[in-house]
């Protein structure tokens, strides 16, 4: 599987941060923050970007909510 940020994946659904946080009920600092792999956020607000962006990708064909929060999860998904 190609590797991802998770700022791209947020990119590729087509969101801004503070689209994200406001779908999601996260701060958009946090967010950035996490991004970057500063911050870790709750398992909890994971799956709830995951589920904004799963349900922004379902216009296209692409991976599941899964498939999504494992890409979010995976420390690799955090630029070095």
């Amino acid at each position: 599987m190609q590797k991802i940020t998770r700022a791209e994946l947020r990119r590729r659904a087509g969101l801004t941060q503070v689209r994200l946080a406001r779908l999601t009920g996260i701060n958009a600092t946090q967010i950035c923050l996490w991004e970057r792999g500063d911050i870790d956020l709750l398992d909890s607000d994971v799956k709830k970007i995951a589920r904004a962006i799963e349900s922004e990708l379902a216009k296209f064909p692409q991976p599941s909510a899964a498939g999504i929060l494992t890409m979010l999860s995976e420390p690799s998904a955090v630029p070095a």
